[in-house]
C-alpha cells in the first residue's frame, strides 16, 4: 500500500538533500589559502664612473603563484631616463656628474593576486679627477710595478736596473728593499700570485739581449729565489694571472728583431711552462689584465700603433677579438678596475714618438670603449699593478689609480672611501626605504672588493 506524502513536505525532503549534497553532509566549507607575498631583489649597490651605461639587474619570486608586473623608479638623485623600466633588467646612462652623487632606484613586483614587495637599490655615481700622489725616490722609466699583500713594488728600470722599492699605501711612504739578482733595464715585466711578485724577462743593459729568466721576490722575508726561465726568451712582453697561472704574452724575441705572437702559461705549483695559443697577430709592448677572470690583451706594436684587443679564454685556449680602443696604443698601462679594463698613457703615434696622456675604458658587457679623464702628465713604459685588500670589519672600496714617471706620483682619485660612505649612506634615514609587502624595512649592505689599481713610473714627453 502506498502511503501519501503531501507535495509540500515532498518539495521541502528534496531541498534538504540538495543542500546537504551540496555542503558535503551539512559540514563547514574550508576557507581559501591565504595568499603569500612575492619577494622582490633590487641587486647589490653600485659605483660606477659618470656616463657610464649602468643596467639594473632584479629578481624576484612568488611561492604561490607568480610575477604579474616589475616596475623600476627612481627615489633620488638626479633625473635619468630608464630604459626597460617594466621588467627586471633597466639600464640607464649615468649623469656627467662633478662630485659624487647618489642615485636611489627601487624595483616594485606585484603578483597575480595583487600583493606587492619592493626592494632600492643605491648607486654612487663617480667623477673622474686626478691629484697628486708621493713621488717615486729614483725617478726612471721602464720599470715594472706589482703589488703584494697590501704594498705596491717597483722593479728596474733605466739607470735603476736592480733597484726594489716598496710603497706602503696606508703609510704613504716608500723603502728600498732588496735588489734584484738579475738587471732589468726595460721592458721586463711583472704578476702576483701567492703574496710572491714574479719579474719575468726585459734587457740587462742598454745593449743587452731580451732574457728568459724568472725571478720571484717574496715581501715577507726581503728575499729573492730563481724559477724556470721562459722557454722563450722575450723583451718587451705583457703578463697577467688568471686562475693562479701566468701568462707570459707577445714581445720581441732575444735579438729584438722580430715582434712575437707567443703566448706561454707558467704554473707556480709546479714550476712547468706550456705553450699556448698564440696571439691572433704577434705585438710587442701590449698590456694585459685579469677582468672578471678573464685574460684580456691590448694593444702594442704590429705593423704599426694596434687599438686592437683580445681575449683570452682559458678553458678553450683560443682568442676573440673584441672593440678595438679609441686609439692604437704601445708601451701603455692596463689594469682592471669596477669590472671594467683601464688603459692609461703610453705611445699613440700622434705625435709621433711622443708620449700622452689619454685614458680610456672598455666595458666587457657593452664591448665599448669610452674615453676618461687625461693623466696630467704624459708618459709611457710606466708599470701597473692590481692590489686587493680584505678589512677585518667587512668589504670597502678604495680604488684609485696611480701613474708615475720623472719623480712625479699622481693617482685617479675616483672612489676612495666610496663604498664606506656608500654604507653610510645606506644606514642613514634617508635611504630606509621600506620594502613593501614584507615585514622587514631593513637595507642590505653591499660588499664590494676593495682594489686599488696602480701605474707606476713612466717617460715623460
Amino acid at each position: 500500500m502506498l502511503s501519501y506524502i503531501p507535495r509540500s513536505r515532498n518539495i521541502a525532503s528534496i531541498l534538504v538533500c540538495s543542500v546537504l549534497v551540496a555542503c558535503g553532509g551539512g559540514s563547514s566549507p574550508a576557507p581559501a589559502p591565504a595568499n603569500l607575498p612575492p619577494t622582490a631583489n633590487a641587486g647589490a649597490d653600485r659605483v660606477v664612473d659618470k656616463n657610464a651605461t649602468v643596467t639594473l639587474s632584479g629578481s624576484a619570486t612568488d611561492p604561490d603563484g607568480r610575477i604579474a608586473s616589475v616596475r623600476w623608479s627612481q627615489l633620488r638623485g638626479p633625473s635619468v631616463i630608464l630604459n626597460g623600466s617594466d621588467s627586471a633588467s633597466s639600464y640607464f646612462l649615468a649623469p656627467s656628474v662633478t662630485s659624487e652623487t647618489t642615485l636611489e632606484f627601487m624595483m616594485t613586483v606585484t603578483d597575480d593576486d595583487g600583493a606587492i614587495a619592493s626592494d632600492s637599490i643605491v648607486v654612487l655615481v663617480q667623477p673622474d679627477a686626478w691629484e697628486s700622489g708621493v713621488p717615486l725616490p729614483h725617478p726612471r722609466w721602464g720599470l715594472a710595478a706589482c703589488a703584494a699583500n697590501a704594498k705596491i713594488y717597483t722593479f728596474g728600470g733605466v739607470d735603476h736596473a736592480t733597484l726594489t722599492e716598496e710603497f706602503d699605501i696606508a703609510t704613504q711612504t716608500w723603502t728600498t728593499k732588496a735588489s734584484m739578482p738579475v738587471p732589468r733595464y726595460i721592458s721586463h715585466a711583472c704578476a702576483t700570485v701567492g703574496g710572491k711578485i714574479y719579474v719575468m724577462g726585459g734587457i740587462p743593459d742598454e745593449w743587452g739581449l731580451a732574457m728568459g729568466n724568472v725571478d720571484v721576490y717574496d715581501p715577507a722575508t726581503d728575499t729573492w729565489s730563481t724559477q724556470p726561465a721562459m722557454p722563450t726568451p722575450r723583451s718587451d712582453l705583457a703578463a697577467a694571472v688568471v686562475n693562479g697561472k701566468i701568462y707570459a704574452i707577445g714581445g720581441r724575441n732575444s735579438t729584438l728583431s722580430n715582434t712575437m705572437n707567443t703566448v706561454e702559461e707558467f704554473d707556480p705549483a709546479t714550476g712547468a711552462w706550456t705553450a699556448k695559443a698564440p696571439l691572433p697577430v704577434g705585438r710587442h709592448t701590449p698590456m694585459a689584465a685579469n677582468v672578471g677572470g678573464w685574460l684580456y690583451v691590448v694593444g702594442g706594436f704590429s705593423d704599426g700603433y694596434s687599438s686592437a684587443a683580445y681575449l683570452y679564454d682559458h678553458y678553450t685556449d683560443s682568442w676573440r677579438q673584441l672593440a678595438s680602443m679609441q686609439a692604437g696604443r704601445v708601451s701603455h698601462s692596463a689594469t682592471e678596475w669596477h669590472g671594467k679594463l683601464y688603459v692609461f698613457g703610453g705611445e699613440t703615434g700622434t705625435p709621433a714618438n711622443f708620449a700622452v696622456t689619454s685614458a680610456e675604458s672598455y666595458d666587457p658587457v657593452t664591448d665599448r670603449w669610452t674615453r676618461k679623464t687625461d693623466m696630467p702628465n704624459a708618459r709611457e713604459r710606466h708599470g701597473h699593478h692590481r692590489r686587493r685588500l680584505d678589512l677585518s670589519v667587512g668589504w670597502a672600496d678604495l680604488h684609485r689609480v696611480h701613474t708615475a714617471g720623472t719623480g712625479i706620483c699622481r693617482h685617479l682619485q675616483s672612489s676612495a672611501g666610496s663604498l664606506a660612505r656608500l654604507r653610510r649612506l645606506r644606514n642613514s634615514t634617508a635611504l630606509q626605504t621600506p620594502r613593501k609587502g614584507s615585514t622587514s624595512s631593513s637595507i642590505r649592505t653591499a660588499r664590494l672588493s676593495k682594489r686599488e689599481w696602480v701605474s707606476q713610473g713612466g717617460e715623460r714627453s
